[in-house]
């Protein structure tokens, strides 16, 4: 069935940040949309104000018997009521991964995949062509401040979406052009070594469409054995040998002015109103893709320059004199170090304190000794339970395993004792960092320091 014909569908794991944006996509072509949930949350209120109804509880008496798709995430347990009654019925099942590839499959597609930094670069270049007026429908993994939305409607035949390496689910898509910001060691639960990760990023790559065009990051290019006949290949970086080559990189009112000279213009001085170097090298890999399709040096210029960021990407909370408060996602080792050495380039000498909740027990097993070291670049930290997600307990492995590695300070909390934890707390610099529900703990965070504030404003 083709995607145009799709009348009703049926979401298992609605309010997912990749299935609530599938599910936008079909609410704008004007389909009837249901779907289940564990819990309610902001994404499946926004739904059901889009049109969407979404249930909390599993039932079959009440689901749609016959819908035209069903569509459900690899989050959801194979035992799942619903899943299991429409796997023995005659409707179309497909894995989110699936319908997503089958939709961006139909336009130009550019392409967003890498261990780290997919969602704030296919954000970026997603803006980049809405302000160069490309008009292209995007699917992104977080929330894009300037949309305040994961999904960002278009009128032409033209993509952008993130490539989840996640259950392979990058393999069901055949992009135009994709950039690679990193191939690293992250889902070994799929992968089991870094190989097997190589080895699903070359079998990404063979999926670019003749004639297409890769940019990846110069620190990656050896791990891509081949291109598809008639591709290309372009490098970015800061060295010299890198095709888009970022220089004078200068921190400047908490972002980055730096210059890029490319193969497409002359050189060119760009602004990125965000921290972390990794995030000017994300802003160049957008660069190099947009001109490379015909966008102007001043509306990529101009695009950048109005680039609000992602929630929880970098996410300033608060921003006084007293206190600085920011959120990030980052829940992988790499990533939580490139995040605390981003903050300190803006922050140098500042006293950092940080709550960093583990996400997945594999993970942590995997990882926790590579947590403690990254974690170590922080003066104190509060380390919450795992966040499981999809998976069951591991028996050993918990929060203490990261805290036990540690040089520095580290104490282990619980969504319970946090709060009274961080009552007498006294840092310059405070930072939540994680991938699970550490994000509903941040207001209470936000309230109890400005709480702080006041009472010592006032006394």
């Amino acid at each position: 069935m083709k995607i145009k014909e799709i009348q009703s569908v049926y979401f298992i794991g609605i309010g997912g940040i990749g299935m609530s944006a599938i599910a936008r996509y079909f609410l704008l072509q004007g389909a009837t949309v249901n779907g289940y949930d564990k819990t309610e949350s902001p994404l499946t209120k926004q739904l059901v104000k889009e049109g969407a109804s979404v249930f909390y509880k599993e039932d079959v008496s009440r689901i749609p018997k016959q819908p035209d798709l069903v569509v459900y995430t690899p989050a959801i347990p194979e035992q799942h009521t619903e899943l299991q009654f429409y796997l023995q019925s005659d409707v179309q099942v497909v894995k989110r991964a699936a319908i997503l590839g089958q939709i961006v499959n139909e336009g130009n597609c550019f392409a967003v995949a890498g261990s780290h930094g997919k969602s704030t670069t296919s954000a970026m270049l997603a803006h980049i062509l809405q302000v160069a007026g490309k008009n292209c429908t995007a699917f992104l993994g977080a929330i894009a401040s300037n949309y305040n939305s994961n999904f960002i409607p278009g009128n032409n035949n033209c993509f952008v979406v993130e490539a989840d390496e996640y259950d392979r689910s990058f393999h069901q898509i055949h992009p135009t052009a994709s950039i690679i910001t990193s191939i690293d060691s992250d889902h070994l639960d799929i992968y089991e070594t870094i190989e097997g990760v190589r080895e699903a990023f070359n079998q990404y790559v063979s999926r670019i469409r003749p004639g297409g065009k890769l940019f990846i990051h110069e620190n990656y290019t050896n791990q891509i054995a081949e291109l598809p006949r008639g591709c290309e290949k372009f490098t970015y970086g800061q060295s010299e040998q890198a095709d888009f080559r970022a220089t004078n990189l200068k921190v400047n009112n908490g972002g980055y002015s730096f210059r890029v000279s490319s193969p497409y213009f002359t050189e060119h001085e760009f602004f990125l109103p965000m921290g972390g170097i990794y995030n000017v090298e994300n802003a160049l890999a957008v660069i190099a893709t947009t001109t490379s399709y015909g966008v102007s040096v001043r509306d990529c210029e101009k695009a950048l320059k109005s680039f609000t960021g992602l929630k929880r990407r970098f996410e300033y909370v608060l921003n006084s004199e007293q206190i600085v408060f920011i959120d990030d996602y980052a829940h992988h080792p790499n990533e939580i170090r490139s995040f605390v050495k981003a903050v300190k380039e803006i922050y140098p000498k500042k006293k950092l304190t940080a709550v960093f909740q583990p996400h997945l027990y594999s993970r942590t097993k995997d990882y926790y000794r590579h947590f403690a070291q990254s974690l170590d670049l922080v003066d104190e930290v509060f380390i919450m339970d795992i966040y499981p997600a999809r998976e069951e307990a591991i028996p050993g492995v918990n929060a203490d395993l990261i805290a036990n590695e540690m040089q520095n300070s580290a104490k282990v909390v619980d969504h319970n004792n946090l709060l009274e934890n961080l009552q007498q707390v006294n840092t310059d610099v405070f930072l939540t960092i994680g991938a699970g529900d550490i994000a509903k703990k941040v207001p209470e965070i936000k309230d109890l320091f400005v709480q702080k504030l006041n009472t010592k404003k006032n006394g």
